[in-house]
């Protein structure tokens, strides 16, 4: 009997302690059931109240050494899980640039003393060129045509960068559109005053994609290897007229490109708001195609291009034109400063200096197709092609200065930043 009383009295001290915490739990859970119903009536804090005291008895009754627990969260009136604004597991600035621009174009030597295959084959040591378009070849040697040529309307550029919240790498994309037109006079003397009159546009479409690995230098210091590629195309309408000469002349051409590049940019934070960035990057590649055209008319009794000094006896007309795209050699830099003016969060202001430049080389060997009126005037074509093509294939080579241009582009910018 003793010792039935015995166990009996064993199990009743056992069993207190989960009697009490079964007890702690039908309390907690009705406190849990209180806290909703309060939320239903939209009474946040009594719910608040009533979930923090049922947390607390289950910290009393199931507390272990070392573990701790998560406080309860109570929802607000109406809200909703927050999301981020990271898109992609990242931060995108998007946003774009106005560009002021000038441009200034190098047409290749018009002088050839130290070649005599080029003299010879073109029939003269000088030939006066235009600067712009590659079939430069002017028909009178002086001309009021302006070294620097403004762009003729103002552009506005996209830019959409994207950066990895690693801080280790992005994306980046924008593009450097210019555009201009004008017109000129030339004048010679031989066999009298003669003039022409001509007029000239150029255009050009830059897009650049890189990826930027970065690299922290410091905590307001930091540098972005660019990784890409640059394609678009530039290419130019030149025509000109000439009563005294008897002759007019239409040509165009056009150069698109895809060439791959690398770079750098160094960025620094001056302060929260103020920051600038420095960089350099250059382009290359010897897949570049140039497709180009021209047709000109000449009138029987006229005198022939500046040198040759011949008649023409009969009206020619005559069409010239790349039979598939020539292969060209382009190579181009690209140096930018940029000050960045960030007042508010997430809307930030550029204002900077870009200079691009670039050089190019066509192979003019291949042999173009001639549309002809008559046999004179493709006689007159295929003279056309052999001696100016000696000026022509002869830029870049042996020292002379490649055909090229640069741009300078000062800019205002805005982005959003999210």
């Amino acid at each position: 009997m003793k010792g039935l009383v015995a166990f009996v009295f064993a199990l009743f001290l056992i069993s207190f302690p989960f009697e009490e915490i079964f007890a702690n739990e039908v309390e907690a859970t009705e406190l849990d059931l209180a806290a909703e119903e309060a939320e239903k009536k939209l009474d946040f804090g009594t719910a608040e109240k009533l979930r923090k005291r049922a947390a607390e008895i289950r910290r009393n009754d199931f507390f272990r050494l070392g573990e701790e627990t998560v406080p309860y969260q109570p929802k607000e009136k109406g809200s909703e899980p927050v999301k981020s604004k990271q898109f992609l597991d990242g931060t995108w600035e998007i946003g774009f640039r106005s560009n002021g621009q000038a441009a200034i174009f190098t047409a290749g030597k018009e002088w050839n003393l130290t070649d005599p295959d080029v003299a010879f084959q073109a029939g003269g040591f000088y030939q006066p060129r235009n600067r712009v378009g590659y079939q430069n070849i002017q028909p009178l040697p002086l001309s009021t045509e302006e070294k620097v040529v403004a762009a003729s309307r103002l552009f506005f550029a996209p830019k959409i960068g994207y950066k990895h919240n690693s801080g280790e790498w992005g994306l980046e994309y924008s593009n450097l559109p210019f555009s201009t037109s004008y017109e000129h006079y030339s004048f010679g003397l031989f066999g009298g005053p003669q003039s022409a009159f001509h007029t000239t546009r150029f255009d050009l479409f830059d897009h650049r994609f890189v990826a930027k690995v970065y690299d922290q230098i410091s905590d307001d210091m930091m540098i972005s290897w660019d990784f890409g590629v640059r394609f678009g195309r530039f290419g130019s309408n030149t025509s000109y007229v000439s009563n005294s000469l008897g002759q007019s002349r239409d040509a165009k051409d056009n150069l698109e490109y895809f060439a791959p590049s690398v770079g750098f940019r160094f960025y620094h934070t001056l302060t929260e708001v103020h920051s600038y960035e420095l960089g350099v990057e250059t382009f290359a590649t010897p897949l570049a195609r140039l497709s180009y055209q021209r047709q000109v008319h000449k009138f029987g009794g006229s005198v022939d291009t500046y040198g040759s000094g011949d008649l023409i006896l009969n009206d020619q007309f005559y069409r010239i034109q790349s039979a598939k795209p020539l292969n060209s050699n382009l190579l181009g830099l690209d140096f930018l400063a940029q000050y960045n003016f960030e007042p508010w969060k997430r809307h930030k202001f550029h204002f900077g200096l870009q200079i691009v430049q670039y050089l190019w080389r066509a192979n003019e060997s291949l042999r173009p197709d001639i549309l002809a009126g008559d046999l004179s005037s493709y006689l007159a074509a295929y003279r056309d092609h052999y001696t100016s093509s000696a000026y022509y294939e002869s830029d870049g080579n042996k020292g002379r200065a490649a055909r090229g241009f640069g741009i300078t582009n000062v800019f205002l910018g805005y982005s959003y930043a999210f």
